[in-house]
């Protein structure tokens, strides 16, 4: 059967009883096998906002391991039947949680849907998530950079503070970039260099820790597989929504 990786998270409510119960519910499923449940941790709230994440309560998060005969888009319904029986409202993206559950992997599949992406479009550069997942799954090679998520834990926690983003339109990027870090934490800290392709770039694989996409003289594809880490697109994304973007995953790295 496959394999699929869920994130879980909550910070509303009594969260530690939205965990047991999303554990029991899926347990309960008779097409789901919980093989393995990660070590909680509690973590600061990523809003992707200008000082919102400070005004947000910290979240519990983990990972369950689950082997299933459902196929994505059918164990998607399931965890999204389990979200609303927990009485999760979807108010807004990225808002308070009363229970949150993700499909991070599932296989080897690549799935980019409107309502489905897997793996999860942002689950490469969120150490919330990446760090209870090579609890149980250290060895899963994420399907978009070809690398085990073992190796995108090692880049978050040890590579240098820059970002490197390729993109057709370097000076929007550069607008881009400067906004995202205004109002974080530290922003001094966090540099990028904006390309066009990889001919520029002397060590993708040492000096950067988050690869940012939105076009450019390689595909996604390509430009994933070259850097070898943590990877955010932004093909389908508005300069503001670019901007919540980036800033959401600066905040998810910290």
């Amino acid at each position: 059967m496959p394999k699929a990786l869920i994130a879980f998270g909550a910070n509303v409510g009594d969260v530690w009883q939205s965990l047991r119960r999303a554990k029991e519910l899926i347990a309960a499923d008779g097409q789901i096998e919980l093989i393995a449940v990660a070590e909680p941790l509690v973590t600061a709230a990523v809003s992707g906002e200008v000082d919102q994440a400070n005004a947000l309560a910290n979240y519990v998060n983990t990972v369950f391991l689950i082997e299933t005969q459902l196929s994505a888009a059918a164990l998607f319904q399931v965890t999204g039947g389990i979200e609303n029986k927990l009485g999760r409202q979807r108010l807004r993206r990225w808002g308070p949680r009363t229970v949150d559950l993700d499909i991070i992997l599932y296989g080897d599949m690549v799935i980019d849907r409107s309502d489905l992406q897997v793996p999860h479009r942002r689950m490469s550069f969120r150490k919330f998530v990446i760090d209870p997942a090579i609890e149980i799954a250290a060895d899963w090679i994420d399907p978009i950079s070809g690398v085990a998520l073992k190796h995108l834990s090692h880049r978050l926690q040890r590579s240098e503070r820059r970002i490197l983003w390729v993109t057709g339109d370097i000076a929007s990027a550069q607008n881009v970039f400067e906004a995202s870090l205004a109002g974080i934490a530290g922003e001094n800290q966090w540099s990028g260099e904006i390309v066009a392709g990889f001919d520029e770039v002397e060590d993708p694989l040492d000096d950067y820790r988050l690869l940012v996409y939105s076009g450019g003289a390689v595909s996604f594809a390509q430009a994933a597989r070259i850097f070898g880490g943590p990877w955010l697109s932004l093909e389908r994304a508005t300069p503001g929504e670019s901007e919540t973007e980036v800033r959401g995953a600066i905040q998810a790295m910290q």
